[in-house]
């Protein structure tokens, strides 16, 4: 998590252990929340699954977005690669906005087969030059960096605490300068959050969904284009892993 993308040598000031330390915590949080995942076991586990290779015009990633398998995808682009095939259910926030600038910058098409959740709904399928989906493909989103946090996650200590505000304020900005390169609202990451559709969410499912998607039109909304049905149409399940996923047919943006 900590190799070139992830070291504090990208935010300004950070150059101690304990600042290495502070960072850890910080992009360590941003992977629980952004990946719905808080058991390290589970992470790691991910992580052992990668599978990342090449075949014609086409790479092929499946597992966790984290920094090795950043740097797996690196390696295999070339200028015959057309195409990132891609299921995952999300990662780290670093390796996965690097990946989203590497697709953007290489006009590469993002394939979704069965799901792209979390980072990779965030920063890759976004970052696309054209995006395909399967018939039963899912995406999903539940926060990003600029997503409001609870103090209990915040150190106590008032100089570890207003060092980590730091931390986070860099990779608030890092995401902030993401969104405007691909030129895509900044808002698809937290939009599900708002406290309205929040209860909008509780009121049709009867409990507290896991994340939450968008229909075809509700991506445009945000500057999400160029999204082909493989099949000629999207049936995405409702569910992931037992939670229930929300799926906002109408998308307001004020």
């Amino acid at each position: 998590m900590m190799g070139e993308y992830g070291n504090p040598k990208h935010i300004k000031g950070s150059n101690t252990l304990k600042e290495i330390n502070l960072l850890s915590v910080v992009i360590a949080m941003l992977v629980v929340l952004l990946t719905g995942c808080n058991d390290k076991k589970e992470a790691s586990e991910g992580e052992d699954n990668l599978k990342v290779y090449s075949s014609g015009d086409k790479i092929y990633y499946s597992g966790e977005i984290s920094q090795s398998g950043y740097e797996e995808f690196k390696a295999l682009l070339s200028d015959n690669i057309v195409t990132l095939v891609i299921n995952s259910s999300g990662g780290d926030i670093v390796p996965g906005m690097a990946m989203g600038e590497l697709v953007f910058e290489k006009k590469l098409n993002v394939q979704v087969q069965d799901y792209c959740l979390s980072s990779c709904a965030n920063y890759i399928f976004p970052a696309g030059k054209t995006k395909y989906l399967a018939k039963g493909s899912q995406l999903g989103w539940h926060g990003g960096a600029t997503q409001s946090f609870s103090d209990e996650i915040v150190p106590e200590k008032t100089e570890d605490r207003q060092r980590f505000i730091e931390l986070l304020t860099g990779l608030i900005q890092q995401e902030n300068a993401f969104f405007k390169k691909i030129k895509v609202n900044q808002l698809v990451t937290t939009y599900g959050q708002a406290a309205e559709k929040h209860l909008e969410v509780l009121k049709a499912h009867k409990m507290n969904c896991a994340g939450w998607s968008y229909t075809v039109d509700g991506l445009a909304a945000f500057g999400i284009n160029n999204v082909v049905l493989k099949d000629g149409q999207w049936e995405p399940s409702s569910t992931y892993k037992d939670s229930c996923i929300h799926h906002f047919d109408m998308v307001t943006i004020r």
